[in-house]
């Protein structure tokens, strides 16, 4: 659960902040002239429990471009440390305002400096004096959407590839940070090159935690059909069907080639017919999306999550892959070859 909300953080960072008043440009020029004479004072003065709110901001701003990447893991150590509401009540009209962050209580730790949680939740802060009496976690957290949000608006993207190219990407929760900076190509223009999105592929194939979550839903089709498409194949292998079937409901509209569509639904549609170890609800879910794929609806859309019509889909499927088998195998052959080309294109040692 908190590994999902990280990623809600993650990507609500990248997003432009709420355009209500432009705190930073309330700081004291003088204060971030000085914090920013040096790239660790200036990293300091954004983390420090003392520093003034638009002036924190301020010199998060210009640090963005004028800190060298290099401080990158202290930036995710600090994002990872100040996540969540700190006792700051989202804004009423957000749709995560009903979603429970836990909240710990009395004193802790938060980036060395100790921190007294407030016995109640503050509302959320509409005007600049009230964000500039929030406490100071919540304001680094701020401060550091500014960031991020520069960063990756302003920094050459070969940099940052250059940069992912360079970090452990084992564990999950390294794998994580190198699809923070590299999924930047997804939010924003630029498109990764090969080695990089074959790092993605790598780790769907991994199959591990949070990270493989994060890729499987979040690879736009276009541009990268190719690579959707074998993403979706690889989920298939692991047998996670109903994600698979997603991936080739949402790709149709964007692959011009049929045969790689039928591949697909070949590969997805026999493993819903002969593993019976895959959950019901899966099976019945990636049948009724593979069917309707081809514009075919095994029962209504309204019905489709009604759970006592789950063995009545999957029988529907069966009989709907019994009829359509021999084509769909017949067009996976002759995609094998633009297949094996992708497999080849987006192979990589990163993430492996």
């Amino acid at each position: 659960m908190r590994r999902a909300l990280a990623a809600v953080f993650v990507i609500l960072a990248a997003l432009p902040l709420h355009a209500q008043d432009d705190d930073a440009s309330r700081a004291d020029p003088k204060i971030v002239a000085y914090a920013l004479s040096s790239t660790e004072r200036a990293w300091n003065f954004i983390t420090a429990p003392e520093s003034g709110y638009a002036e924190r901001l301020a010199v998060a701003r210009k640090a963005a471009l004028a800190l060298p990447l290099s401080y990158l893991p202290r930036y995710f150590a600090a994002r990872d440390a100040t996540n969540g509401r700190w006792y700051v009540q989202m804004p009423p009209e957000s749709a995560f305002a009903t979603v429970y962050i836990p909240q710990p209580h009395g004193t802790i730790e938060v980036l060395g400096h100790l921190f007294q949680v407030p016995e109640k939740l503050i509302p959320f802060p509409r005007t600049f004096e009230e964000r500039a009496r929030t406490p100071w976690p919540w304001q680094v957290s701020r401060a550091l959407a500014e960031y991020w949000q520069e960063l990756v608006r302003h920094r050459p993207a070969d940099e940052l590839f250059a940069y992912a190219r360079t970090m452990p990407c084992r564990s999950d929760e390294e794998q994580r940070r190198f699809l923070d900076i590299t999924y930047l190509s997804l939010v924003f223009p630029a498109v990764a090159p090969d080695d990089i999105e074959g790092a993605w592929r790598n780790i769907v194939r991994r199959q591990e935690g949070g990270a493989a979550i994060l890729v499987n839903g979040a690879i736009p089709a276009q541009g990268r059909e190719m690579l959707v498409a074998l993403v979706a194949l690889e989920l298939a292998r692991q047998d996670k069907v109903s994600t698979a079937a997603f991936h080739l409901k949402t790709l149709v509209s964007d692959v011009d080639d049929a045969d790689v569509r039928d591949f697909l639904a070949y590969e997805i549609g026999r493993r819903i017919v002969a593993n019976r170890a895959i959950s019901l609800d899966e099976r019945a879910d990636a049948g009724f999306m593979v069917a309707w794929t081809y514009d075919d609806k095994l029962i209504p859309l309204e019905k489709r999550y009604s759970k006592e019509l789950y063995p009545a889909l999957i029988a529907a499927f069966t009989q709907w892959f019994a009829a359509h088998e021999e084509t769909l195998a017949a067009r996976a052959r002759l995609a094998a070859p633009a297949i094996a080309a992708a497999e080849a294109r987006y192979t990589s040692e990163l993430c492996k």
